[in-house]
């Protein structure tokens, strides 16, 4: 019978043999003497022990590849039934180990033993305010982006709108402090966005069906 035991301190486990627990007894008649006579079996059991405590689940199943690939390289490996196991603390699910061992097919590999206590992380931090924006600083970054906003809306909406016409709504709601004036209600606050997108739609080409589909959407911000 082989061990191996990797303690989570140590960097290199520690590989003890032992002699065969298995065997028979032998009476002899004329004396009554008992003789013990040790039998080593076909099949050999090495166990693998592996201790968690302070140890991530990637180096857990490392030391165990570790011990596994040694293994690999010996000559009786078809004739080892291996036992693995973990015990310590763990802050991890430990039934991932047991899907990494499943590599080694060459290897007799028993299921994994699990003698581990649940590690109960506590954290300890503080809240962290977010930065917080102006309403002009928030339309100055948005007026940054009304070109590519235009090309966005011809591309996906086949609707040519000029960068322009968007820049005048926008400074109309701006000027008009709009969103700072505007009553909680979402509906509200729509329905007075889109009076300002209409005024300012007036003089402007609009493509077809677009009145017809903007009177709709006012209905149902109405609703």
């Amino acid at each position: 019978m082989e061990q191996y035991v990797w303690l989570s301190e140590s960097e290199r486990p520690k590989h003890d043999r032992r002699d065969s627990p298995f065997g028979y007894a032998v009476l002899d008649v004329d004396t009554s003497l008992i003789e013990f006579r040790q039998y080593n079996p076909s099949k050999k059991i090495v166990e693998v022990s592996v201790e968690t405590t302070n140890l991530s689940l990637g180096e857990v199943i490392k030391r165990f590849k570790f011990v596994l690939e040694e293994i690999e390289k010996r000559d009786d490996k078809e004739s080892l039934i291996i036992l693995p196991e973990i015990h310590g603390e763990a802050s991890f699910i430990t039934s991932f180990v047991n899907d990494a061992l499943k590599d080694y097919t060459d290897l007799n590999i028993e299921e994994l033993r699990i003698n581990t206590e649940t590690k109960i992380l506590t954290v300890s931090g503080k809240v962290i305010t977010p930065p917080l924006l102006t309403p002009e600083q928030v339309y100055e970054d948005v007026e940054k982006e009304l070109s590519d906003i235009s090309k966005k809306l011809a591309a996906e909406l086949q609707i040519e709108v000029v960068a322009d016409t968007l820049k005048r709504i926008f400074r109309k709601i701006r000027d008009g402090e709009l969103i700072e004036k505007m009553p909680p209600r979402t509906t509200t606050r729509l329905e007075s966005l889109l009076e300002v997108v209409i005024e300012e739609l007036t003089d402007v080409d609009k493509p077809k069906m677009f009145e017809e589909n903007l009177k709709n959407l006012i209905k149902r911000v109405k609703e």
